[in-house]
């Protein structure tokens, strides 16, 4: 008798959860997204969309004006302080470009735009934090191709490097910087389609007061370690990389893609530089970051992937090369324009905003 009471209740509690399940993921199902149309940019990995942040960044640089910025993009993931030109710019990179710790008015993007030369265009601010040429390219082709006029578009300019140090040394086409696993990617096709997801999201955004973002604030530290100030003088390895050929693929793909999906365009690849990495010759440079952070081979990286951007562009047909500005090369950020090793802080912005403007103001003529 006890056994089948035992039984009884088991089968109660077990009817009842599945009754719960089924309905919750009815309910999940009907009122979500996944058979809605969504904006493009939903498609992109880690990329933002319909979003207003601020950020305390007291503990990442100083400020001249208060410690408070403000993040925003609109519903189809764009940063721009302008939304009227019928000339559109558009900037293409990592978190470089991004800048999620620079305020709306303050990025290297919107001080192109209040310049003179530029204030009659849009200049719109497509990074994505983390995003790799290989992620560039399916952000080319899924978002910015079927969300931007084509015709309107004068101007795209890639702002990158840095992240493609994994595809070149692993030889897959990551979208991101970062390895996603399986997990990673049912997270992030949980939260485009669920509507408990977002729900929950909104009421934890209002009521659960954090001091800061505490992933963005982790990947976005203030440096530890200073940069090594005169640096160790370093001779360049001649190295295969196990990714070179995937790597010559994408960065061919993304300059023939970018003329062929906006024809009215000139295509510009910004070679970025990494301020504790100066480069003396083709065979010396000068690594100044910390040995601290453990980057033995950063600057020799970041010094290839432009190698081998500049073989694959060179081969190219005319009408797909694009323009090539070798900013690494230069002395253009300073130690003091980034918060981090990488990251430009509004100053940073500023000597970023300066130098594009002066190599590109000769390209509108």
């Amino acid at each position: 008798m006890e056994n089948h009471r035992k039984i009884g209740i088991c089968k109660y509690i077990f009817i009842n959860v599945g009754v719960f399940f089924f309905s919750f993921f009815t309910i999940d199902i009907v009122l979500g997204d996944y058979f809605r149309f969504k904006n493009p940019v939903k498609q992109i990995p880690w990329a933002l969309s319909d979003v207003s942040f601020k950020y305390d960044i007291s503990k990442n640089y100083k400020r001249e004006k208060n410690n408070l910025i403000n993040y925003s993009r609109d519903k189809e993931g764009y940063r721009s302080i302008t939304k009227d030109k019928n000339k559109i710019i558009l900037t293409i990179g990592g978190s470089t470009t991004d800048q999620r710790l620079v305020d709306d008015k303050s990025t290297w993007q919107a001080l192109m735009n209040k310049n003179k030369t530029f204030s009659s265009f849009n200049i719109i601010n497509a990074g994505v934090d983390g995003q790799s040429s290989f992620g560039h390219l399916f952000s080319l082709e899924k978002w910015h191709s079927i969300s931007l006029p084509k015709e309107k578009v004068k101007l795209v300019i890639y702002y990158f490097g840095v992240n493609d140090r994994l595809i070149l040394n692993e030889g897959k086409k990551y979208t991101l910087s970062k390895k996603q696993n399986f997990l990673d990617k049912i997270k992030f096709f949980i939260s485009n389609n669920s509507f408990f997801y977002k729900k929950i999201k909104i009421i934890k955004n209002k009521y659960v007061k954090e001091k800061q973002d505490t992933e963005v604030m982790w990947i976005h530290q203030k440096r530890k370690y200073p940069f090594l100030s005169q640096g160790e003088k370093k001779l360049m390895i001649k190295k295969k990389y196990l990714g070179e050929k995937v790597y010559s693929k994408i960065i061919r793909d993304l300059s023939i893609k970018s003329k062929l999906l906006f024809p009215n365009a000139k295509i510009i690849f910004v070679q970025q530089q990494a301020p504790g990495c100066e480069y003396l010759n083709e065979n010396t440079f000068l690594d100044r970051l910390p040995k601290e952070i453990r980057l033995e081979k950063f600057c020799e990286d970041v010094f290839n992937i432009y190698k081998i951007q500049n073989k694959i562009i060179n081969n190219l047909p005319k009408e797909y090369k694009p323009k090539i500005l070798e900013m690494y090369k230069e002395k253009i950020i300073s130690d003091d324009g980034v918060y981090d090793y990488i990251h430009n802080n509004e100053k940073g912005a500023l000597e970023v905003s300066q130098y594009l403007i002066n190599k590109i103001k000769p390209l509108l003529k």
